[in-house]
């Protein structure tokens, strides 16, 4: 590049500082001399350091560096004093425009100036800098890019003399505040709101920081306290909230609401004109924080407050954030606790319109979670439920409502299990939740669906035993313990009732009765949400199992509660069949059952297997089919208990279930198959095994012929109108003749006439001995060749003659028998569509072998580039040492390893001493190449693979040691002074040492004790913290 004239070099200079693409005219405007440019840009393009950019235009165009190298080597040549003086003309061109098209280019403009900011700058720029910084925290809030938008409130905070010149304390803290609540910084958002505050002058001002304060408690499930500033907060207005609920109260007021309710239809409620008044809104603001923490105290409680919240609008007006006030009176209270269903669905409508109407984003995920939890879910499909909750997921995400982002992703994975989505799905949503639940700190919402996951991996058979939860990564004993603590107690319940259903279908009824009783005491909290009636419904069927050997007693109460729950699921189907009607006929069946109205019994189950299919209730289908199942047992009708059974384990596997696992209760007990329930399997197996016509059809004849007692067999397909026989296969040959495509006219081996009546009756014929036959005995073809047994039956699909099958066996007679006639009937229709399908395989099968050479290398390409991808997503791009995220993961493995284990832990968390200071006298690159040489250093010192070494952000490093005391630890850190000590890294700035050293904290965890990642990391910090007040150049340990 020196080979360049000067004027070319400092055009790339320039453009280097602008970034890897840039337009001419920003180029042409900073370059400022227009009698050189368009020669030096020539130059540089003719040298090819730079390419015009495709999809540019004659007016103006844009160029790109032809290699990151060519910017770097580009950049590279200049000094800090030039990098500064360039990136400030980029940002006061950037500034003009930023001026006159309002932010389209604040971003860019504000990042150029960040890096231009000197002592030489005057006070006036650095006061346009600052406010810029400023500005571009609230628009990046505003897109929901919160950490971005931290780091420019942050950077507007370190010249807070200028900043307190444009804004209020007060306000400078509330924006800081939110910031670091929407980056899960809870204590420090805190801390900023408390300053706030204090600033505040008017009772407005209070009220909103009180406000917030009230929304990030309710995140981080501090309830209680968030209800107390809600009550210091509404004493500014005159209102003073009741510290619990005051039954008395609440129904004077319930009954003063309804009599003013009686004026209004739910819908014309949107029509009430909007409050006007200030306070009255703040006010409403206030109540509608409230309510999301009352409720967790105590619904009761959540219900009163709404009271008074609907009452102040139906008198001063509607205002955006009314509706929580809305939502909580008519669609939890009525619609969720009272069980009017339809009423809640009417308000659930209302506070969706009202979202809409007042262009509410920032409460829209929390009514979308809570309407469908207490309204939808009742009337509608739970398929359209769970919709509804991704759309609250993704909406609390975009604006920072973690609680029901966490809660959203909850109630749909519960869901997904009740109505019997297929277990490998629900895993693979899971698995889409986890990361994002953990990182906004979802700690209640992650722990309801941990519930939901080892459930699922018990019956893939992938815990430790048959009836438990534990695994390698899941201690269920200490898991349910910390159900207790929860705030959110409706989220506790999932495990009872997913405990109830497994250990229900595992027939352990005795213990699944022990759980209910446990889950029992969760249902007020879950007054009002579909999962409640999982447990009613579940818990019936538990106590129907248990009737036969109660005693008397105990089978009235266990009669009784069987009834009260077919009175509530009647009612709950006749608003949603799709979510109740199924369940509705297996509880009316067990009813019959106990009364021993067997008839009466098997329609219901019956009903409830179709009505399953239909709505897509595969497990509700595999129980049907058990129970049937069980009563023919007890009829000692083994042969019909066995087809049940196998269509129970085959309505398993598809919902995922492992049922070889666990020895699964649900598996077949039978010891002895009946020969047609073998055929039947074998021709199931084959259809679903073979894809091509060929390959398939050899398999079926074969099956047919060895299991149903024939000497020959013929399978005959219709094409053009016309039948040929496609498939022939003897007992008195290996070979299997397919694709012969013989009409079947021709063919000298079947008995035409019998085929005939076949395809014009479209029913099947059973001959017990064909001479002795009225119809057949004198058809040349049986007396010829002595045929004695024949079956043959129609292939019918949608109505239409597909094939016939056509069986013989000249050796016995009476060899076919209804039953296997009725096989074979089944069988048709299967048969049909799996030919359907074959024919669309082989034509469709031919195009895909022309595409599989280029898919291959494809997906080569494709792993090598998701590994890539990997290996990046969990290292640092400078050290290459492990990154922030793996090493947040690796502790959170480890922290849970030590609740099952009773080891050590030791966590290094180091600085590098007077980091900034080197860097601003060696330069940034010095400073990267300073900070690979410590990851070196801290590569050496740790021996064990064990050992985990991650960059934990700017000059900061960790370094977990599991399996690791005191002594262990302190030798480690030792290691590690003195090894950077001997490679010498000169640092002319440090006030400790001539050379580079570093200060780390170390905290040691003992063997048995129960930690979590969050508390480790904090210790740690608190010993680094003590290391640089001591003097630097140490280490300190602290003890958890």
């Amino acid at each position: 590049m020196l080979s360049l004239p000067e004027s070319v070099q400092n055009l790339l200079k320039i453009a280097s500082c602008i970034g890897s693409s840039f337009s001419e005219d920003a180029l042409k405007e900073i370059y400022n001399n227009d009698a050189l440019f368009e020669k030096s840009l020539l130059q540089a393009l003719k040298e090819e350091w730079i390419l015009e950019e495709m999809g540019g235009n004659d007016i103006s165009k844009s160029y790109m560096f032809s290699h990151d190298r060519m910017q770097q080597a580009s950049h590279s040549l200049l000094d800090e004093t030039q990098k500064h003086s360039i990136h400030l003309s980029i940002g006061d061109a950037l500034l003009h425009k930023y001026e006159t098209l309002e932010y389209e280019h604040l971003f860019s403009c504000v990042n150029h100036f960040n890096k231009s900011i000197t002592a030489l700058l005057s006070q006036e720029k650095l006061a346009t800098i600052v406010e810029l910084n400023y500005n571009a925290s609230l628009q990046s809030k505003k897109i929901g890019d919160f950490n971005i938008s931290l780091v420019y409130m942050q950077k507007a905070m370190e010249f807070m003399p200028k900043l307190l010149q444009l804004h209020t304390l007060s306000s400078i803290c509330k924006e800081r505040a939110e910031c670091e609540h929407l980056c899960n910084h809870s204590e420090e958002a805190i801390n900023y709101y408390n300053l706030a505050l204090e600033e505040s002058g008017s009772i407005l001002q209070k009220a909103v920081i009180y406000e917030l304060l009230i929304k990030v408690h309710t995140d981080i499930s501090e309830f209680s306290k968030a209800y107390q500033i809600g009550r210091i907060a509404t004493k500014l207005f005159n209102i003073h909230l009741p510290s619990g609920f005051v039954p008395p109260l609440f129904v004077i007021d319930f009954i003063n609401l309804k009599i003013k309710l009686k004026s209004y239809k739910t819908a014309q409620l949107l029509e009430l004109p909007e409050a006007e008044n200030e306070n009255i809104q703040m006010l409403i603001r206030i109540l509608s924080a409230v309510l999301k923490a009352a409720y967790q105290i105590k619904p009761e409680l959540c219900v009163a407050i709404s009271l008074k919240l609907v009452t102040l609008c139906l008198k001063h007006g509607n205002t955006r954030e009314a509706v929580v006030g809305y939502m909580v009176f008519g669609v939890i209270f009525q619609g969720g606790v009272l069980g009017n269903h339809k009423l809640g669905y009417e308000y659930e409508k209302l506070s969706l319109n009202m979202l809409d109407k007042f262009n509410n984003r920032l409460q829209r995920s929390e009514v979308e979670f809570v309407c469908n939890y207490f309204a939808n879910s009742w009337i509608e499909p739970a398929t359209n439920t769970e919709k509804n909750w991704h759309n609250a997921y993704k909406d609390g995400l975009e604006v920072g409502d973690w609680f029901h982002t966490g809660c959203a992703a909850a109630g749909i994975i519960q869901s997904m299990f009740m109505r019997g989505a297929n277990l490998q799905n629900i895993l693979e949503e899971i698995k889409q939740f986890e990361t994002t639940l953990k990182r906004i700190g979802a700690e209640e919402q992650y722990g309801a669906i941990l519930s939901v996951k080892q459930t699922i991996l018990n019956l893939k058979g992938q815990t430790d035993a048959p009836l438990s939860l534990d695994d390698e990564n899941f201690d269920e004993s200490l898991y349910a313990n910390s159900l207790e603590s929860y705030g959110s107690r409706h989220f506790a319940h999932y495990y009872f009732i997913n405990k109830m259903i497994l250990l229900y279908l595992h027939k352990e009824f005795t213990q699944a009765l022990e759980v209910s009783k446990k889950s029992k005491k969760y249902m007020s909290d879950s007054q009002g949400m579909l999962h409640g009636s999982e447990h009613l419904f579940y818990n019936a069927l538990i106590v129907a199992k248990l009737y036969s050997n109660a005693t008397p007693l105990l089978r009235v109460y266990y009669k009784t509660t069987l009834r009260k729950a077919i009175k509530l699921f009647k009612k709950y189907a006749e608003e949603s069949p799709e979510n109740f009607l199924a369940r509705l006929n297996i509880l009316k069946g067990e009813l019959f059952s106990i009364n021993n109205k067997v008839r009466e019994a098997f329609a219901c189950y019956e009903s409830a297997i179709e009505l399953s299919k239909i709505y897509g209730h595969i497990h509700l289908q595999a129980i049907s089919n058990t129970l049937i199942e069980t009563m023919y047992k007890s009829m000692n009708q083994l042969k019909s208990a066995e087809l049940y059974s196998y269509e129970a384990n085959k309505c398993l596997n598809k919902w995922g279930v492992q049922i070889n696992q666990h020895a699964f209760v649900l598996k077949d007990d039978c010891s002895s198959k009946s020969l047609d329930i073998t055929t039947l399997m074998k021709a199931t197996e084959a259809i679903a095994k073979e894809q091509g016509l060929s390959n398939l059809l050899k398999s079926l004849i074969q099956i047919i012929v060895e299991n149903a007692g024939a000497q020959y067999g013929v399978l005959l397909l219709k094409e053009k109108g016309s039948l040929f026989i496609q498939a022939e296969s003897s007992m008195d040959s290996e070979v299997v003749n397919v694709m012969q495509k013989t009409p079947y006219a021709n063919s000298k081996t079947i008995v035409q006439a019998v085929v005939n009546y076949v395809i014009h009756s479209h029913e099947a014929i059973v001959l017990d001995n064909a001479q002795e036959s009225l119809v057949f005995g004198h058809d040349l073809s049986v007396i010829e060749r002595d045929v004695k047994s024949v079956l043959c039956a129609p292939v019918i699909f949608h109505g239409e003659l597909k094939g016939v099958i056509y069986l013989e066996n000249n050796a016995f007679t009476t060899i076919f028998t209804k039953d296997k006639l009725e096989l074979l009937k089944h069988l048709g229709g299967q048969i049909a569509i799996s030919i359907e399908n074959a024919l669309m395989y082989d034509s469709l099968e031919r195009k895909v072998i022309e595409r599989t050479h280029d898919l291959d290398a494809k997906n080569i390409e494709l792993k090598e580039a998701i590994c890539k991808l990997d290996i990046l997503a969990s290292t640092d791009a400078l050290t290459t040492l492990n990154n922030r995220r793996s090493f947040d993961n690796y502790l959170e493995k480890e922290c849970s390893r030590l609740a099952r284990s009773s080891e050590a832990l030791a966590l290094i968390l180091c600085d590098v001493d007077f980091f900034k200071a080197y860097n601003d006298f060696y330069g940034h690159q010095q400073g990267d190449k300073c900070l690979e040489e410590i990851a070196n250093v801290l590569r050496s010192s740790t021996l064990r693979s064990s050992d985990f070494v991650a960059r934990y952000g700017g000059e900061e490093f960790a370094i977990v040691m599991p399996q690791t005391d005191e002594a262990g630890a302190i030798k480690i850190a030792t290691n590690i002074h003195n090894e950077l000590k001997q490679r010498q890294l000169p640092h002319a700035q440090s006030n400790v040492s001539e050379y580079i050293t570093i200060s780390i904290g170390l905290a040691i965890v003992e063997a048995g004790q129960i930690i979590t990642a969050k508390s480790i990391i904090k210790t740690a910090d608190e010993a680094l913290y003590k290391a640089k007040k001591g003097g630097r150049n140490r280490t300190t340990l602290l003890n958890l």
